[in-house]
């Protein structure tokens, strides 16, 4: 059985798709040491990181209060966590991707988070399949983006 690295009243434990996965690798086009920071041995980014033979870490439980050796941070992270997250992947300043809900762009607390980096955003142009705990595709309220934080330039780009 599957054991979610976080865990509320409400479970947000979706995991990625391997095509999307490859879609943000594609155009990202991380190098070094990435950090998979809610990643287990069966996601889909773990799973690609090794058949690529990138270097990378995973299974982490303190990523809000330990430091790490990395240059990259690629996931998909707990909604429910996303405005911790974002903040401390801003604070790490390395080059971060986050599948996230598009409603992560907005409101007055993130917008003050956002002023102090750079980002990248890829807009999907349908919406993306998570898989469940179950194994089965859930195709989500929401639209998801690709959340690039702490790049050179400042983008947007539609699929």
């Amino acid at each position: 059985m599957k054991q979610a690295l976080i865990k509320g009243p409400k479970s947000d434990e979706y995991y990625t798709p391997m095509e999307v996965v490859e879609q943000i690798f594609e155009y990202y086009k991380p190098e070094g040491k990435i950090l998979l920071p809610w990643d287990q041995d069966w996601s889909n980014f773990y799973k690609y990181c090794c058949e690529h033979n990138f270097d990378c870490e995973h299974n982490i439980r303190d990523f809000m209060t330990a430091d790490y050796d990395f240059d990259w941070i690629i996931s998909n992270p707990p909604y429910t966590e996303k405005d911790a997250i974002i903040d401390r992947c801003i604070e790490l300043g390395k080059p971060t991707v986050l599948v996230l809900p598009i409603e992560s762009l907005g409101g007055i607390k993130r917008h003050a988070s956002y002023r102090k980096t750079k980002l990248n955003i890829f807009i999907p142009e349908r919406r993306i399949g998570f898989i469940c705990e179950d194994g089965k595709r859930r195709v989500g309220a929401n639209h998801s983006i690709y959340l690039g934080l702490n790049f050179d330039e400042q983008k947007i780009v539609l699929e």
